[in-house]
């Protein structure tokens, strides 16, 4: 809410970590490795076969990260391609 990640809690909704988004435990006792937001929703959309409407400007937010992702991978992979392409020579 309004750039702050706030805690909502519902009676009768299970209650998630804020850390990994798992439930049965909180962020203080969470032994797993921290999931961002993006990619918890992306997830979360990739699992459940909801509209695209549904996401409102999440959408748009999960198209830019899957570009970063892209990118990012793109580039490991060429500084891959020239470390070897070092050694080869």
């Amino acid at each position: 809410m309004m750039g702050r990640k706030i805690q909502v809690y519902y009676r009768g909704i299970t209650k998630l970590c804020i850390n990994c988004y798992q439930s049965g435990h909180i962020k203080k006792n969470s032994k797993n490795p921290t999931v961002g937001r993006i990619d918890y929703v992306q997830k979360f959309k990739e699992e459940l076969d909801f509209s695209d409407d549904l996401y409102g400007n999440w959408i748009k937010i999960l198209g830019l990260n899957k570009v970063r992702k892209e990118k990012e991978k793109r580039k490991k992979q060429h500084l891959e391609d020239v470390r070897n392409q070092r050694e080869g020579e």
